[in-house]
């Protein structure tokens, strides 16, 4: 679900979770099409907060956000090398272009040809500037599986210290994705590993105050 909102007349903002697949497809292909922010987010901290009360289960769901990371690291490597042997081609494909273009004058079609060529090598770099981020966001992000399991057990302490603008963007921090199921009113979290540093981050500065 993708996190939304909306202001009334009256000025009031209303956060909620709009279904993706509503989105992308039409309202017709979700059965749920929105669930409000507070109830999602609720549900969400309740389960942060039973997971820090079990230490192995606090490990398993840190284990598992762990094979997760090193899955979208091999993603982002696939489709760098990838988008590395398709620049190689483009700018061997423009340097041709560029050869013929003198004597082919003012031709549309090599001109056409020349454009399109350049926005694929812009749009490829910059993919490859985001590719590089974020592999190196997701190896920096790697955490010990017992700091991560003692971190969730004082979550609590941390969420009732926080104001609800602070609250909102610690979920954000800590969660990845969330997928509602309206028809099996089922919802399933993915923990981004990198949040449970920015909990442990809090903590610390709490303690330092």
């Amino acid at each position: 679900m993708i996190p939304s909102h909306s202001t009334k007349p009256n000025g009031k903002r209303y956060r909620y979770y709009v279904c993706a697949m509503a989105q992308k497809r039409g309202w017709a292909n979700c059965p749920t099409k929105s669930v409000p922010a507070g109830e999602i987010e609720r549900f969400v901290v309740d389960q942060i907060r039973c997971i820090g009360r079990d230490s192995d289960l606090a490990r398993k769901v840190m284990e598992q956000a762990e094979v997760q990371s090193r899955t979208q690291i091999a993603a982002l490597a696939n489709e760098q090398h990838l988008l590395l042997k398709n620049l190689g081609l483009w700018q061997t494909q423009l340097g041709e272009v560029l050869r013929k273009l003198p004597a082919m004058g003012e031709d549309s079609l090599m001109l056409g040809i020349l454009a399109d060529l350049q926005d694929r090598i812009l749009e490829g770099e910059k993919r490859l500037t985001t590719i590089r981020i974020e592999s190196d966001q997701l190896a920096r992000s790697k955490v010990d599986p017992d700091s991560a399991t003692e971190t969730l057990a004082h979550f609590d302490d941390l969420w009732q210290s926080l104001v609800p603008r602070e609250q909102t963007e610690l979920i954000q921090m800590l969660i990845q994705t969330i997928e509602y199921d309206g028809e099996a009113g089922k919802i399933s979290i993915a923990f981004h590993p990198s949040g449970i540093g920015v909990i442990e981050q809090r903590l610390l500065a709490g303690a330092a105050e």
